[in-house]
């Protein structure tokens, strides 16, 4: 599950840069079969997506983005895990699960096991017994 997230997720940042629907579903062939979704199935995910933008042109061929004032700087900040990453590497040192929730940004809201699970699939956090480690 942890390397579905990661796949998703970089398809969720390519969308900085504007993309047809079909160039989303033709750029990873081979996770949509692992998945079994069909191109209908993308189509409502990328739809549900709160800080995606669609645009419907005269195709059925629409065009997603994320707009450029929904943009992160440096990508990182695009999901749950890299908001914590984010967090805990800037403190230099381990943090408390609680600490690092009350850090969130404005708008992030996030219980303790959110937090924990995303920490499990981001691959430079760990947790060390009750505090979340950045690793490099």
């Amino acid at each position: 599950m942890s390397d579905l997230s990661h796949r998703l997720n970089h398809i969720k940042r390519s969308l900085a840069s504007s993309q047809h629907l079909s160039e989303i579903w033709q750029t990873s062939p081979l996770l949509w079969q692992e998945i079994g979704w069909h191109q209908s199935q993308l189509r409502l995910w990328l739809a549900v997506l709160p800080e995606i933008v669609v645009r419907k042109g005269e195709s059925d061929d629409p065009v997603y983005q994320i707009p450029q004032d929904l943009q992160k700087g440096d990508g990182q900040a695009d999901d749950l895990a890299g908001v914590i990453w984010q967090i805990v590497s800037a403190s230099g040192r381990p943090m408390p699960v609680a600490q690092v929730k009350s850090k969130l940004p404005t708008g992030v809201v996030a219980t303790e096991p959110m937090i924990l699970a995303a920490v499990r699939e981001h691959p430079k956090l760990t947790t060390m017994g009750p505090v979340i480690k950045a690793l490099g």
